[in-house]
């Protein structure tokens, strides 16, 4: 059977669930049902399922790492580039040397400029590609500002609402 990011992650950590907050044993416990009913789904409802289960691992990963991150080493090495040392060369050798340039130019610097969208502009995005459960990590690539910490949360013309037990939050558009 296939191997969730959040199950790999607590097999090559050695972490036992039972040692995790409940809420997170609780959150894992119910990822492990969804996962009982693959088996008893149809391939149509299979594809749905496996989906959202892959989508509950990775938040579920997050989590464990966010709970971990103190504990654990060498996560997200990046390598490091080799500093450049700079040759000098005293005053008498740079003018007998014709092949090295005595001046070297800074190097050109790309500035991107990046037009912030609002939260209001990312939710309208997601709206019209109808795209409506996103994920807190989904929402936080996209830049969204406002704070992901309540049920229900007011954006303009939209609002966010996450149940009790999702992980997802439901994009809904307010009446008038």
């Amino acid at each position: 059977m296939k191997k969730f990011p959040h199950q790999q992650f607590l097999e090559d950590n050695g972490i036992a669930i039972e040692a995790l907050p409940k809420m997170l044993q609780k959150r894992i416990k119910g990822f492990e049902e969804l996962q009982e009913d693959l088996e008893h789904t149809t391939e149509h409802d299979r594809e749905q399922l496996l989906d959202k289960l892959d989508l509950l691992s990775l938040e579920l990963e997050e989590d464990l790492e966010e709970q971990f991150e103190h504990q654990l080493e060498n996560n997200d090495v990046e390598d490091e580039e080799p500093e450049l040392k700079e040759e000098v060369l005293p005053v008498e050798n740079v003018e007998e040397r014709n092949d090295v340039a005595t001046a070297i130019p800074e190097p050109q610097i790309a500035t991107e400029v990046k037009s912030e969208n609002s939260d209001e502009d990312i939710l309208n995005q997601l709206f019209s590609k109808k795209q409506l459960k996103v994920s807190p990590a989904q929402l936080i690539d996209k830049g969204f500002r406002k704070k992901l910490d309540n049920k229900l949360i007011p954006v303009g013309k939209y609002a966010l609402y996450r149940g009790k037990y999702d992980t997802c939050y439901t994009l809904l558009l307010k009446e008038k």
